[in-house]
């Protein structure tokens, strides 16, 4: 049985009745509705008694741009409920409570979220004589059960399996779609099912996955897996080609997150008519071969996949900030783009602050983390300041980068640098003392 802290549960107890006495009368944000018979928001011009309710009616008030305004419910024939600066405080709190650890990684925002307004509603009917705590409970007890969550994901190819994070990436085999058989003939209206596993074969069979073993309601556990996938993919592109090679692009991520983006073209002349569909640009796909993971391992595959969940403390989540702003990168399809990424990933390691100037302390940093050789130190620091010239042209004047082997040069350097602050993942406990170690490195400490 689920049990809260008492002192976190008395706590949600005390904030939760502030909100009853500050429900309000929303009526001004319907005056301005549609007021044509059809419309679903026409104004109510009768008084709703209590037999003409089926259920309680709630919803939620949005602007022009989408932002939530107001959250009402019907009473009394009148909306009433928050809005303003008592619904921002609404959902800080509302927030917080999801982001506590005993919450966040079992119950979603939105379900805290609907379990508060129903709530405070009750209260506000004086229909409710439940602690808040309670509630909270009994919703654990009832809706968080252990889940095992399956993400797809296109452009990948993997041998055997890969523990990274705290998944397992493999391929959809037909054992595993046996086993999913097995299950499904199991249940109730199995003749119902057959739809399901036949979606199932085309969507999932063949395909590579993330799986993902948790413990949470449905809703909090696809949530979970959907993040972690998004992101452990990012990490391993680390590795990735599109990373260091400038007009190459990726698309590998969780299904229908990043779609491919294609051309089609429609060609007529007096003596034929075409069509032409391709993808731009040219498909990459990640390969991870046992040869190829064990290649990975090499330049800290085992490192990633640790600090992928947990940071230990502050440099680890330095790094792990901006190896995953790096992994992104590989996602521009305008490789300007990918190497504007690219560098601001490095001043996020390379640099203390905003203040520092990249063109002087940045280069010298990555000459000295990546070679003992004076020289190669000194091809370092030059290539570093033309391609950052180049960059800077294009932020500041929107000129196209060119230039393609002196990119090059710069992508390989700045992998080495990444490589070098993985490497020394566990020396350091803060940012700080990780630049003061480069700084040492500059003037032969």
């Amino acid at each position: 049985m689920f049990k809260l802290n008492d002192r976190f549960s008395a706590w949600m107890g005390e904030q939760v009745a502030l909100y009853p006495p500050l429900i309000e009368d929303l009526s001004r944000f319907y005056k301005n509705r549609d007021r044509s018979p059809i419309h679903p928001d026409r104004p109510i011009d009768h008084k709703i008694t209590e037999e003409n309710i089926i259920d309680i009616t709630q919803a939620t008030i949005v602007d022009a741009s989408g932002k939530e305004i107001a959250i009402s419910f019907i009473y009394d024939g009148t909306p009433r409920g928050l809005s303003g600066e008592n619904l921002y405080k609404f959902q800080k709190f509302t927030n917080k409570i999801s982001e506590h650890n005993s919450i966040k990684n079992h119950i979603s925002e939105k379900s805290i979220r609907k379990i508060s307004q129903d709530y405070i509603r009750e209260l506000y009917l004086k229909k409710n004589k439940t602690e808040f705590g309670e509630i909270i409970e009994k919703y654990f007890s009832e809706n968080v059960q252990k889940q095992k969550i399956f993400i797809p994901v296109k452009g990948l190819r993997i041998d055997g399996e890969l523990k990274f994070g705290s998944s397992t990436i493999t391929t959809f085999s037909n054992s595993i779609m046996s086993n999913f058989e097995e299950l499904v003939h199991k249940l109730p209206n199995a003749d119902r099912n057959h739809g399901f596993l036949q979606k199932l074969r085309k969507n999932f069979l063949g395909r590579s996955v993330l799986i993902f073993h948790l413990e949470a309601e449905e809703i909090r556990a696809f949530e979970i897996a959907e993040e972690r996938s998004e992101r452990y993919l990012s990490l391993l592109h680390y590795w990735s080609a599109p990373i260091l090679i400038f007009n190459i692009t990726s698309h590998v991520a969780p299904a229908d997150l990043r779609p491919w983006p294609s051309l089609l073209r429609l060609a007529f002349s007096k003596d034929s008519a075409q069509m032409n569909d391709s993808l731009i640009p040219p498909m990459w796909e990640m390969d991870l071969s046992f040869e190829i993971i064990s290649h990975y391992e090499k330049f800290g595959l085992h490192v990633l996949s640790i600090l992928s969940d947990k940071q230990e403390n502050s440099f680890q989540e330095h790094l792990m900030r901006s190896i995953l702003f790096y992994g992104r990168s590989a996602y521009h399809i305008d490789p300007s783009d990918k190497l504007l990424q690219i560098t601001t990933a490095f001043e996020m390691l390379a640099l203390k602050n905003s203040t520092e100037p990249i063109g002087s302390l940045g280069a010298d940093r990555l000459a000295f983390a990546i070679s003992n050789d004076p020289k190669i130190r000194q091809d370092i620091v030059k290539n570093f300041k033309r391609v950052y010239g180049l960059r800077s042209r294009r932020t500041h004047h929107g000129h196209d980068i060119k230039h393609e082997e002196e990119i090059s040069k710069y992508m390989h350097n700045i992998w080495q640098f990444m490589f070098y602050s993985l490497r020394h993942w566990d020396k350091y406990t803060s940012h700080d003392e990780f630049i003061d170690n480069l700084e040492n490195m500059r003037y032969g400490h």
